[in-house]
């Protein structure tokens, strides 16, 4: 049915190990006195619809292949961009927040109720409820407080009253495997 349904023998397999996984987490939701099939078959169904939109959203393909499939025998790795800058800036969004954790300091709400930023209150509230539901206090080990950074994107480098403590903690040493070669960095900054 799998097979049929989405068309992909290795997706189908996916969705029937989604399907029992999800048939032995709501195994006590099922109603012994209906028939198990039409059951089984639902689950089946939006297992493999969610995966099919999931598929869609997030294609696979093969790299070598985008790189040399053109028609013409070259690369061509335009094909690839839109990931690589979705992946460019979610990585720099998990910097900056790692920068700020490191720069912060323990959460404190009196501190934090100083700040005079538009809906920073109704900011507040939210996140309180929201860790509280977990059972984790604001004023925790936990949860740190940054200080206000300001970044000048051109020179890359947080600049005013906590830009010091911030800097110390932008590295441009890559890993060994890592490197950013010198033309892609040269190309970037034109």
């Amino acid at each position: 049915y799998l097979r049929r349904y989405i068309g992909d023998a290795q997706l189908a397999e996916d969705a029937f190990q989604a399907t029992f996984l999800q048939v032995h987490l709501k195994c006590r939701q099922f109603d012994r006195y209906r028939a198990l099939a039409p059951w089984l078959y639902q689950i089946a169904t939006n297992q493999a619809t969610d995966l099919l939109r999931r598929n869609r959203r997030y294609r696979a393909f093969s790299l070598n292949a985008a790189l040399c499939s053109n028609g013409r025998g070259k690369k061509d790795a335009s094909l690839l961009n839109a990931d690589v800058a979705v992946g460019h800036h979610s990585t720099g969004w998990c910097n900056m927040a790692n920068i700020a954790y490191r720069a912060g300091s323990q959460f404190s709400m009196n501190e934090a109720k100083e700040i005079g930023l538009e809906q920073w209150q109704e900011l507040l509230t939210a996140m309180d409820d929201h860790v509280s539901a977990y059972d984790i206090k604001m004023e925790s080990e936990a949860i740190r407080l940054s200080p206000m950074l300001e970044l000048d994107q051109e020179n890359e480098v947080f600049i005013g009253e906590n830009a010091e403590t911030a800097n110390q903690f932008i590295k441009r040493e890559y890993r060994k495997g890592y490197e950013v070669p010198e033309m892609v960095e040269k190309a970037a900054q034109s």
